[in-house]
Parts: C-alpha cells; structure tokens; sequence
C-alpha cells in the first residue's frame, strides 16, 4: 500500500531485493531531519505546532489507507522537514514484529524537551505535555493537540510573534525560489534513498540490529543505479577531542569565482544554501537548494558536506553522494549547484 500510493505526510517508499532480501528505500531528497535543524538553534512554539499538527494529518492519511500509527519511526533522526511544502514527513516502517513505538514516542518526547526554546512558554507547555502522555500506556497525540489549541486561542500569532527563524517558512520564499528540478534523466542527481533495514529487524531473515552493527551511516552505490542505500558501520572513532583555534594568520576562505565574492570560514560549522533565515553563507541560484551544504572541521581539517541538495555538490569535479563529506585542501574547486567556488 505504501510503495503504490503517494500519502501525504508519509516520505514515498520502495520495496529493493539485494542479495536476495528485501529492504524498504525512502527518498528523503532535500529534506532535512530534526537532529540536524535542532544544530543550528531551538524550537519555537511555531515549529512544535508544525510537527504536531503535520503529524496528526499523517496519522489521518494512513488510516485512510489501512496504515497503523504505530508503525511511524518517532525517532528524531527519521523525521525529516520538507521545505518545499512546509511540513514535517513521517516514515512508515512496516515489519512484521511488534514495533517499538513507545520507545521511539519517549525518545522524541525527551529531544523535543531538550531542543525547545526554554524562554517561548507555549512551547515549553506543549513540550512537556507530550513527554507526560508519552509516558502513558494508552499514548494519546490529541492530547497534545488541544494544548496547541489553547495556546492559539490565548491569541498567539500564527506567523510567530518572535524574530527567531521558524520552521513556518512560506511566507519568507517567494515561488521564484523555489527548487530547480533536473530532468530525471540527469546523471548522478536522482533521489537519494535511506536505507532503514539495518536499524531495525525488517522484512527479511537474518539482518542485524543497529546494536550489532554500530550506528554510523555509510553511504554505497548500487551497481547499476543512481539511488543509493545507506548501511551500518562500527565506530571505529570513539575520541572527543579538543581543538585549539588556529593562528590568525591561517585564514580559510571560499571565493565564489564568477562574483569574487569571498565569504569567511573561520567560524565553523557553516551552512550555504539560499534559504537566508537558516543559512550563513546565502547563494542566490535557482540551481543551489534552500539547505545545500555544509562546512565543518574535523581532524583539523575542513571537510565539506552535501545535505541532501536536489542538484549536488562537486569537489574537484568529483560529485558527491547525499550526505557524503570529503576533506578540502587549498585550492580545491567546489561546485555547489551550478556555482563555482574556490577553496583557500
């Protein structure tokens, strides 16, 4: 039923055979998951308005299609923002044994608890009030529902009444921003798949579980095809390290070759995109999605990283995969969309 329909508030599923079991692939192209918004700063009460609200609606759909709530992944890595529609996606993820939804309701409950802004007190009520019911044996989402309605009804604004940047983004991107969709024939820019059949027993016999096989994603190519599937790896790395500032004078710098424009990397993580309000570096190109690529260190090197983009990033005119990083050294040329950059 998931894999012949398109219900809305559910990311589109497929069934792939490799090496005679069968996997459930997600196309999460362009979207972004909660872990990886939350990076960059706290939720307002717009944005848990908007998880909730989009997840009663996906609720709604997949009842309608014989779908049960209770195969949904709560976990915050597995629900993924859709900018361009504006709402929050679901992935449902049928398997045969019992699922482990309370589990993942309490794991949501105590991020969302964590990640919301402490000073917004409409979001810190809702918050709170879905970490109680996600507590309870009989888990009730209208609960958490009405909470969001009392604090409409106090007269809250629904656009946000604070300057912070909301997941409620229509009203800031103009439809001429809006994606630059390739043909589907375009090499090497087809949807980017997740694999979630090694995070959990799936459809097949004989796979093992994330505790087995560690939690760390590493992204392969199917031969003989663009998607790609994710699978799990050992951390081999377990250090935390502490990393001194570098000297003044080792400045690191990304100039955009057709404007010379030159944009500071000094200050990592930085986010490029054109999405103003949750980027740091803005790239004005109907080619470049609103959350493209990001800049880190790592290792005392500066590593760069594709976000799920619709039209990629290329190093060296080496494309690559979504969510792949690869370090950078002085001099490299760097394709973010159709824009070039050089690194130094």
């Amino acid at each position: 039923m998931l894999c012949e329909n398109d219900i809305n508030g559910l990311i589109k599923g497929s069934i792939r055979i490799r090496d005679g079991e069968e996997f459930m692939f997600y196309d999460i192209t362009s979207r972004q998951n909660l872990i990886r918004i939350t990076g960059r700063r706290e939720l307002e009460f717009e944005d848990v308005k908007t998880l909730f609200f989009s997840w009663q609606d996906a609720v709604s759909e997949a009842e309608r299609y014989l779908l049960s709530p209770m195969f949904f992944l709560c976990d915050p890595e597995y629900i993924y923002y859709n900018f361009s529609t504006n709402r929050t996606e679901w992935i449902f993820y049928p398997r045969d044994e019992e699922p482990d939804f309370p589990d993942g309701l309490n794991v949501l409950s105590e991020f969302l608890l964590e990640k919301v802004n402490h000073k917004d007190a409409d979001a810190v009520d809702v918050a709170y009030q879905f970490y109680r019911d996600a507590k309870e044996d009989d888990f009730l989402l209208n609960n958490t529902i009405r909470m969001i309605e009392k604090a409409n009804a106090r007269g809250r604004n629904f656009a946000g009444e604070t300057e912070s940047p909301s997941l409620m983004l229509a009203d800031a991107i103009s439809e001429e921003e809006d994606f630059f969709r390739p043909s589907e024939e375009k090499e090497g820019l087809s949807g980017v798949f997740s694999k979630i059949g090694s995070l959990f027993s799936g459809i097949g016999k004989g796979k093992k579980t994330a505790t087995e096989e560690g939690s760390v994603p590493v992204r392969k190519e199917i031969p003989g095809s663009e998607e790609y599937w994710m699978e799990m790896k050992e951390d081999e790395s377990k250090e935390t390290m502490l990393l001194g500032r570098r000297e003044a004078e080792e400045r690191r710098e990304l100039t955009e070759i057709r404007s010379k424009k030159v944009y500071s990397l000094s200050n990592l993580p930085v986010i490029a995109g054109k999405l103003k309000t949750e980027v740091d570096i803005v790239i004005d190109d109907p080619s470049v999605s609103r959350i493209h690529a990001r800049f880190f260190e790592e290792n005392e090197n500066v590593w760069i990283e594709d976000l799920n983009s619709t039209n990629g990033v290329s190093v060296n005119d080496m494309p690559l995969e979504a969510n792949e990083k690869v370090p950078l050294s002085p001099g490299d040329r760097i394709l973010i969309g159709a824009v070039e950059f050089l690194y130094n």
